[in-house]
């Protein structure tokens, strides 16, 4: 698939296939020089006299180990890259996934003419029909800014307010800011509600608050297969989560978290978090 990169791409490719055959030949000479001490063989030149059947079983190893080593470099090799690159977020966790699996890269990395267009899934609704349909090109797309309020872990009140803003009705949204650490926020016609944030605030505690200003009109969650270094977090009508909930419950646990349970689990310490999930 590496000719269908995009050149800064291909480089990127081109090492990482010969770190796994590196690898690969590395496990291959570990292997043959363990079994072959195993097996009580002499490790220079010698008689087969009385050690053919140990030579022969010697030889099948070493043959066995050529798949296996390169293999196994290759998984060690994707995990890690993969791993890597949903921390610098240049993948999402789907993508990092596939790549494991298959060795297949993010569509943003291809070169245009390898790209394959996602058909009519210009817009949420259509997404959401993908995510009905376990679309794997819909599940990638959808946490894209242009579905999700994206938040990067270093973005503080007044960041996630402007992110959310264009997500809602013109003019639904309006902040000002008072002081440091505090906001008054109009959310629609309701009277003024004061949203408090210090250095010390949890994104995750921040999102419940910014519910609560929205609701009972609209509703943030998280979508959960982009889980890196920020968030995605998909806006709808509370009429509307309500609705999907109804008729598709599986689908919504299995893409969306609520921003109650989101800051529930990252309450606990990180014991307890390594234990569980959200």
């Amino acid at each position: 698939m590496s000719q269908n990169l995009q050149a800064k791409y291909r480089r990127i490719s081109a090492v990482l296939n010969w770190l796994t055959i590196l690898m690969g030949c590395a496990i291959m000479v570990l292997v043959m020089y363990k079994s072959r001490s195993a097996l009580g063989l002499p490790m220079g030149r010698a008689s087969l006299e009385g050690i053919r059947v140990k030579f022969l079983s010697w030889l099948a190893i070493c043959l066995v180990s050529i798949p296996l080593g390169l293999y196994s470099a290759r998984v060690i090799l994707h995990r890690v890259f993969g791993l890597l690159m949903v921390l610098a977020g240049k993948f999402t966790s789907v993508e990092a996934k596939k790549f494991l699996l298959d060795g297949s890269y993010p569509s943003a990395w291809l070169a245009p003419a390898a790209r394959r267009p996602l058909k009519a899934m210009p817009t949420a609704e259509a997404l959401i029909s993908g995510l009905i349909s376990d679309n794997e090109e819909a599940v990638a797309a959808f946490g894209e800014s242009d579905t999700c309020v994206v938040v990067d872990w270093r973005d503080g009140a007044e960041e996630i307010f402007e992110a959310v803003t264009p997500f809602l009705p013109q003019g639904y949204l309006r902040v000002e800011q008072r002081g440091g650490i505090a906001w008054t926020v109009h959310a629609g016609d309701r009277p003024a509600r004061t949203v408090e944030s210090t250095q010390t605030t949890k994104q995750e505690e921040f999102f419940v608050a910014l519910n609560d200003v929205l609701a009972p009109d609209f509703e943030l969650r998280q979508y959960t297969p982009v889980n890196g270094d920020g968030y995605s977090l998909f806006l709808a009508s509370s009429a509307w989560w309500q609705s999907f909930a109804a008729e598709h419950p599986k689908v919504l646990a299995k893409y969306f978290l609520s921003a109650d349970r989101l800051a529930a689990y990252w309450r606990k310490n990180f014991l307890a978090r390594l234990f569980s999930k959200p």
